[in-house]
Parts: structure tokens; C-alpha cells; sequence
């Protein structure tokens, strides 16, 4: 859902900062760490 929209043709917020694919890893693994987190405490995992 995040990297899906940097395929689109529209003009996005980071499109030309040099680090946008890297922030946008980051917020991917952080997402899915407290996803992970939060799973595991509901004990859903």
C-alpha cells in the first residue's frame, strides 16, 4: 500500500528528496514492527 503509490503518475510529497526510498522502507519496517507488537500482545500470533 505505501510503495504502490510512488508507481502512480502524480506528484508526491518526498519525489525529489535523494532519501524518500529509504524513509519510506523505514516507515514500512517500523509499520510492521508494532503491527508485530501489538499482535503479539493481543496474542493473535
Amino acid at each position: 500500500m505505501i510503495t504502490s503509490f510512488f508507481g502512480m503518475n502524480l506528484k508526491l510529497p518526498l519525489e525529489n528528496n535523494p532519501f524518500a526510498y529509504f524513509l519510506v522502507i523505514l516507515v514500512s519496517i517500523f509499520s510492521m514492527i508494532i503491527l508485530f507488537i501489538i499482535f503479539k500482545i493481543k496474542k493473535w500470533l
